[in-house]
């Protein structure tokens, strides 16, 4: 039996298992961030920087030609549809309009403008309420060109797309 007034031994104190857990916590910490570096796949978010840095230029070029050309398109959403009003220079053609919905990839809209009249063309389908990214592109002199921008859309909406 232990008198009244001793110490207890040092495996029975506090403060000793208090400065051993300190270090204690880095090791299993350590080890378990070498295990995660070991086990985890280097994946690089992009294999062919050169092809992508060629893909960003053709982009500014677009953007470029699209501002060359001055154009300008003014977009409506009625019942029928959507209608797209540009004034192309001659030669200038619209090959495409997209939407892009910034979340789901499954709700963007791909698709071929119907030309109505002069100036004026037509796409059936009308995006659902939300943001959305916009894409207007065609060819002009076998050199491709390309108006963008984000909208909000509402039940009823104008919407101005310049370069």
């Amino acid at each position: 039996m232990r008198p009244e007034n001793s110490v207890p031994p040092w495996y029975r104190q506090f403060w000793p298992w208090f400065v051993i857990a300190i270090p204690g916590a880095t090791v299993v910490a350590c080890i378990f961030m070498l295990r995660l570096a070991f086990t985890s796949a280097d994946d690089m978010v992009v294999d062919d920087y050169y092809r992508e840095g060629k893909a960003i230029n053709e982009a500014f070029q677009r953007d470029q030609l699209a501002r060359d050309l001055n154009l300008r398109a003014e977009l409506e959403r009625r019942d029928e549809g959507m209608y797209l009003r540009m004034d192309l220079p001659p030669g200038a053609e619209v090959l495409s309009f997209s939407l892009f919905h910034p979340f789901d990839e499954r709700q963007d809209i791909r698709t071929v403008p119907a030309l109505v009249e002069e100036g004026v063309w037509v796409t059936d389908p009308s995006p659902s309420m939300g943001r959305w990214y916009l894409e207007i592109s065609g060819e002009f002199e076998s050199a491709q060109w390309r108006l963008k921008g984000v909208h909000d859309f509402r039940d009823d909406f104008h919407l101005t797309l310049e370069p």
